[in-house]
């Protein structure tokens, strides 16, 4: 696996980033009282650190934590008949991720296929676009809410989160309804990144946990599972290192 981006407190990314928190939040706490726009929440270090996993996602924090100014602190309304507004700085934040979340949710979509799983923790009504409706939410908190749930589909960190749930599920159902043979695998499985496993899910519909409720025989469906498991990663990370480190099916 690649190595995660560096911005751990003492590196110069951290520091740099700790900076520019510093400067927004007291940005923000300048504003409180000046202002009848719904500003922005402060924002905390740890938090913005677990999210960002490249030099390219650091870069885009970082400028627009920096952009929130006297310009972008202006209004804009987002509900003319309750005259409720928030900044423009973070009506364009929430236009941006927004759009990040719902061209992510159409990728999904585009590959779903007829096979469900019986797995609860992918389901296709949680790849159906966010609604965008924050023009018809009549009370501040609605909008808040609106404003942060997008915030939170939008970090890598939650995306992190969710795959490595995945997994976990994954391959506590190889262990616990294949008996041994599905706990030899789910060791073997275990190498195989969090992200890498999720992804599976819709590369191949077989790899998915249809196996909970397959009538075959065990030894039958992990055979079948290694020979398919050892395709996709053949197909798709041959050329990783950790791939090395798998031998799914005995070969010396």
């Amino acid at each position: 696996m690649p190595k995660r981006f560096n911005v751990g407190r003492t590196s110069p990314q951290g520091k740099q980033l700790a900076n520019a928190v510093k400067r927004f939040n007291e940005r923000v706490r300048y504003y409180r009282g000046k202002t009848d726009v719904l500003l922005p929440e402060t924002v905390k270090v740890k938090d913005l650190r677990m999210g960002v996993a490249n030099k390219r996602e650091f870069n885009r924090v970082i400028k627009q934590l920096e952009s929130f100014g006297r310009e972008t602190v202006k209004p804009k309304v987002v509900n003319k008949e309750n005259n409720i507004a928030i900044t423009k700085w973070e009506y364009n934040k929430n236009r941006a991720e927004l759009k990040r979340v719902n061209a992510e949710r159409q990728k999904l979509l585009d590959k779903e296929t007829p096979y469900t799983g019986t797995m609860g923790s992918v389901k296709r009504n949680n790849m159906e676009p966010v609604k965008d409706n924050i023009n018809k939410l009549s009370e501040p908190w609605q909008v808040r809410s609106f404003l942060n749930k997008v915030s939170k589909l939008d970090d890598p960190a939650h995306r992190e989160k969710r795959a490595n749930a995945y997994k976990s599920q994954y391959l506590h159902n190889l262990s616990d309804y294949l008996g041994a043979e599905g706990e030899e695998l789910a060791e073997i499985l275990e190498k195989i990144p969090a992200e890498v496993m999720y992804d599976a899910y819709y590369e191949d519909p077989f790899l998915q946990a249809q196996f909970t409720s397959d009538p075959l025989s065990p030894n039958v469906i992990v055979s079948r599972l290694k020979v398919h498991w050892e395709d996709h990663l053949q197909k798709f990370y041959k050329d990783e290192k950790w791939v090395k480190e798998i031998n799914l099916l005995g070969d010396d």
